[in-house]
């Protein structure tokens, strides 16, 4: 269920680097300005030597401009600074991709009419194949702020296709990702402080398909396999508030032109003056991702699911640092012929599983490794600002974990999971609350399969815990107390 943001994260970077002035609309497409875009756009990709080809080009095309991108270029010029030697034998076949632009009334620069070839790439007994079908997008960038008021657009298809062989065996893996009918639209605006942008996007895709296939390995006892996750229409929101768009991008444009040794040692305070400029990145990234109908098939089980649904916030490198997530799942079944026929009544049919992270700094060690570390050294940090660094990360002394709103359910019984404790080197100290209805059924159920040694494991581990549990009406109720090393349940410590 992951977003397919890349296309349009590589046209953005384009529209950024080849609309950095505000122009009229014009009839006409000149020469000069195109070697004008052009040069801008060697100000991120990098600007060729006598002789090389270019990994940019501008060219004029009627009332437009054409800006095109070769990657392939692009990624030998970078493998070319790779010091291992094996990852060097990696080649990437792909023509160049391109889009028209033109600039509006306004100050506003328009770009659509995006080609995007076939990717072809391979390394060390792996092959890689990417295609896109179908594509229809159209997006504006106002080159005074950075920000993109409009950016829309679908991909009929996009598919993906690797396969594994190592020379000399027989052996092949290959893995298939297609999504289809994938309708996108977002902005980004501009702050109130310059060179900042929030950003929104909003993803549908009308189905999904990821294959895992094991094939040739007969000869060595391995069986032909293939694994099928399914999954149809899907629901993408994400955020990024605060994104440093603009020192970032000065960041990667100084890595462009100044990449030599030098560069990192003896001019590292240029360098750790860009990317502190650009801290924290951004303030905060939300996304929820949610889906329905999926299902699963392989040799050994079988599943579905009516509906699944992922969320995800994360702050940026702050000194106020929290991650929160939150998975939810309704309507799950599974069959194998692995699983004992009593096992399908104790499989939770609908899940939800958050929790969050807070309390630690990730903006004071960070400022603190800018100022200390010396790129130039064979070890940039002493030991001693090593510890403090890693000292900083935990202001407080351990990080606050809230675990409220966990829930399992299944057709016997429905467990329940809340509590919140704060975790440290020194160990947690807190509460985490269960409370399960329905163990009376589970026990019930497992007890009339006496000749089942699964079951009566799974019996004596349900006794365990119902002795250890507090009535609380129809509930069980055991609440865990942590205090450094120590633990306690329902007031009675563990040994």
């Amino acid at each position: 269920m992951h977003a397919r943001l890349s296309t349009v994260l590589r046209s953005t970077v384009v529209a950024t680097a080849l609309a950095a002035t505000v122009l009229p609309a014009a009839a006409q497409a000149t020469p000069e300005e195109a070697a004008r875009l052009q040069a801008i756009g060697e100000t991120y990709l990098g600007k060729p030597a006598a002789g090389e080809p270019a990994v940019v080009t501008v060219v004029p095309e009627g009332d437009h401009y054409r800006a095109a991108v070769d990657f392939s270029v692009l990624a030998r010029r970078l493998l070319a600074l790779v010091p291992d030697e094996d990852f060097k034998k990696l080649t990437i076949d792909w023509a160049p991709l391109s889009a028209a632009l033109a600039p509006q009334d306004g100050g506003l620069w328009r770009f659509w009419d995006y080609r995007i070839p076939k990717l072809s790439a391979r390394i060390d007994g792996q092959s890689t194949e990417v295609s896109t079908d179908g594509v229809t997008f159209e997006s504006l960038f106002d080159p005074a702020t950075g920000a993109s008021p409009k950016l829309s657009g679908r991909f009929a298809r996009i598919a993906a296709t690797s396969t594994v062989r190592k020379p000399g065996e027989t052996v092949s893996v290959t893995s298939e990702s297609t999504s289809s009918d994938i309708v996108m639209d977002g902005t980004s605006r501009p702050t109130g402080t310059p060179g900042v942008l929030d950003v929104a996007m909003h993803q549908t895709t009308g189905s999904m398909l990821y294959a895992l296939g094991v094939e040739g390995g007969a000869a060595q006892g391995v069986p032909d396999m293939r694994f099928t996750l399914n999954g149809g229409r899907q629901d993408n929101l994400a955020a990024i508030r605060g994104l440093r768009n603009a020192a970032l991008l000065d960041l990667w444009a100084h890595l462009v032109a100044h990449h030599e040794r030098e560069d990192f040692t003896v001019r590292q305070g240029i360098l750790k003056a860009k990317i502190g400029a650009a801290l924290p990145l951004f303030d905060t990234v939300t996304q929820k991702v949610e889906g329905k109908d999926f299902s699963f098939e392989s040799p050994f089980a079988v599943a579905k699911a009516e509906k699944m649904a992922i969320e995800f916030d994360l702050a940026g490198m702050t000194r106020e640092g929290r991650f929160g997530m939150a998975i939810g799942i309704a309507g799950f079944e599974a069959w194998s012929l692995f699983m004992p026929k009593w096992a399908s009544q104790l499989m939770p049919r609908d899940m939800a599983l958050t929790g969050r992270v807070s309390g630690y700094d990730l903006a004071t060690p960070m400022s603190v490794f800018l100022d200390s570390a010396d790129f130039s050294a064979a070890q940039p940090l002493t030991e001693e600002q090593q510890a403090r660094i890693a000292a900083l990360f935990l202001p407080r002394g351990g990080v606050d974990i809230v675990v409220d709103g966990n829930r399992l359910v299944a057709p016997l019984y429905d467990v329940t999971l809340d509590g919140r404790f704060a975790a440290g080197p020194d160990g947690a100290k807190g509460a985490i609350t269960v409370s399960a209805r329905g163990l009376e059924k589970v026990a019930e159920h497992l007890a009339r399969e006496k000749t089942d040694a699964q079951a009566k494991a799974v019996a004596g581990f349900v006794a365990v815990a119902r002795g250890f549990a507090e009535r609380r009406g129809d509930d069980l109720v055991w609440r865990f107390d942590f205090d450094g090393h120590r633990v306690a349940v329902n007031g009675k410590p563990m040994k």
